[in-house]
């Protein structure tokens, strides 16, 4: 289970104990009226924790609700923290194709970026975070899969909801030798509203034309074969490098044993006649 994952249920727990002890105080302020004239110092003292103790109770509940939203507990992301390679991928098809809304983000240099800027090739948008754990175990397989199909045609976007920004997602691009994804940072949040996020990482397969063909909550096994397959099929058969080759017409199929097989060279020699001689 993830540290973001046990950061939950200590809240919860601490929660309990809060609230336990806030009533506990209350109970005990209301009931003694006759003691508390007499000892008015110490039903000011229970007074007092008691209040703190529900002002604590407010912050704890807000700070958990705040990650818990944003790692869709229980949703959009893996109960154990880590991608589930033992089920099924399912990447959920959006019929009718969806417009998606144009945000804006920053990439390494700081400089603004946009949806529009990927527009006339697919785009697997993966939203996710370093504090993510699910997130921090699918993004090699994520480097992977755009090592394997990145191209003109396709491209994997890992879109980074850090506050820390940029340097952040260098850092642990860095740790993890991850060296084929680009640097993308949403600070603003702009692709929760846009996509209508529940949680992270969740991952976007986008047609050309700017439009979500395709939906992944959760994280999954990238670079699988069934993954490669679901790809394909999503985006009609393009030709994405290092998969798929169009042969040219004409051209002898590589066989994958060396050489292509050479042509008979044409003799220049001229013809004999039978006659002759």
């Amino acid at each position: 289970m993830g540290w973001m994952m046990g950061f939950g249920w200590l809240a919860a727990l601490l929660v309990i104990i809060l609230l336990a002890v806030a009533i506990i105080a209350l109970v005990r302020g209301m009931t003694q009226g006759a003691v508390a004239e007499k000892q008015g110092a110490g039903s000011i003292v229970l007074m007092v924790f008691a209040v703190i103790g529900v002002l604590v109770l407010v912050g704890v509940l807000a700070m958990f609700l705040m990650h818990g939203g944003m790692m869709g507990f229980g949703d959009a992301t893996s109960q154990r923290g880590a991608p589930d390679t033992g089920r099924a991928f399912a990447l959920h098809r959006r019929d009718p194709p969806a417009q998606i809304a144009d945000f804006a983000f920053e990439d390494a240099s700081g400089n603004k970026r946009s949806l529009a800027n990927f527009r006339g090739r697919y785009v697997l948008l993966n939203v996710w975070a370093t504090w993510c754990v699910p997130c921090r175990e699918e993004m090699p397989a994520l480097a992977r899969l755009q090592q394997k199909l990145g191209g003109p045609e396709f491209e994997v976007v890992a879109l980074s909801v850090d506050s820390g920004g940029a340097d952040a997602v260098k850092r642990f691009f860095t740790e993890l030798a991850v060296d084929t994804l680009k640097v993308y940072v949403d600070r603003s949040l702009q692709a929760n509203a846009a996509l209508s996020l529940v949680g992270i990482p969740t991952t976007v397969l986008i047609d050309p034309r700017g439009r979500e063909v395709g939906r992944v909550v959760g994280p999954a096994d990238w670079d699988s074969a069934g993954v490669l397959d679901a790809i394909r099929r999503f985006t009609g058969g393009i030709n994405l490098r290092g998969e798929l080759r169009v042969e040219k017409v004409g051209e002898a199929p590589d066989m994958g044993g060396g050489e292509k097989p050479r042509k008979a060279p044409e003799s220049s020699a001229e013809p004999r006649d039978p006659q002759s001689g």
